[in-house]
């Protein structure tokens, strides 16, 4: 649920009022902020785009938008279409059957099934597996798709209640971003250091559900000084102002979550009052 946003957050620009509200590049930033009025204009930007004959944007890039688009408000079959739609659409290019295998890991991972997820992730990686890493695109896909099913792996055994396994996940994929951190392609480490964040509060997540709020209520202010100190640095080079700002919400919200179950309620009121002053900006999905 969280990757989901976390994958585009180095994607995401303010468009001004004067902006093409059916060209679904808009479209493709605005749900981010704005999901339900993203949704309406998709089905006119559709209808415009086969006017058109797609000259203009791919079907497979429509597809692809309009499954996140349709994840965010919860239109679960609507995103399943959509993900089953760009995998028939990219059966020769593999970055987009791996797109479309990727909404439905985020799918399965709203609706609770991580025995799915955990097949999906299988799926995955043998995808994944095909790609060469010859050419720049592929091996940033390549990695890309790497780390994802760590992380989808790494959630699945903490939903599950297999805390352990889910630990040493989670720092056999450290190992593997500290790899790919000094890849010499950009577009690689861009990557990994949206993945790193995901990373940061998976681990938040895995004490929760292991049942040790006590050190996720210890991690978290640590993790979010760690995280506002990188912004005042410049940043990651892939994370923009309202990327950072979503980080801190789901911090706000996991360590809300934490202090409650410690007895902490003053403290998690304070949390989730951080929490809400960012959602009403960034709903969540």
């Amino acid at each position: 649920m969280k990757l989901f946003i976390v994958c585009l957050l180095g994607l995401f620009t303010v468009y001004c009022h004067a902006a093409d509200t059916l060209d679904i590049d808009y479209i493709d930033k605005l749900y981010v902020r704005e999901p339900q009025r993203a949704y309406r204009l998709l089905e006119p930007a559709r209808k415009r785009l086969e006017r058109e004959g797609w000259k203009h944007k791919s079907r497979m890039r429509y597809e692809r938008v309009a499954g996140f688009v349709c994840l965010s408000n919860n239109l679960y079959a609507d995103a399943l279409r959509h993900a089953l739609a760009m995998q028939q659409l990219g059966s020769k290019d593999r970055g987009n059957i791996l797109d479309g295998l990727d909404i439905q890991c985020q799918l399965a991972d709203k609706l609770g099934q991580y025995e799915q997820l955990a097949r999906l992730v299988d799926q995955i990686r043998q995808e994944t597996k095909k790609i060469t890493d010859r050419e720049p695109r592929e091996r940033a896909i390549k990695a890309y798709y790497s780390l994802l099913c760590e992380y989808y792996k790494t959630r699945a055994l903490s939903k599950s209640g297999q805390t352990d396994k889910a630990m040493q996940s989670w720092h056999e994929a450290r190992a593997m971003l500290n790899l790919f951190a000094d890849d010499p392609n950009e577009n690689v480490r861009g990557n990994c250091a949206i993945m790193r964040h995901s990373f940061d509060l998976l681990l938040a997540d895995i004490y929760i559900d292991g049942g040790e709020p006590n050190k996720a209520a210890a991690y978290i202010p640590d993790a979010v000084q760690e995280l506002n100190r990188e912004q005042q640095n410049g940043g990651d080079g892939a994370t923009d102002h309202a990327g950072y700002d979503i980080h801190r919400m789901y911090f706000n919200l996991a360590l809300g979550h934490a202090l409650v179950k410690c007895g902490r309620k003053d403290e998690a009121l304070k949390a989730a009052a951080g929490a809400d002053s960012l959602f009403h900006k960034y709903p969540p999905m």
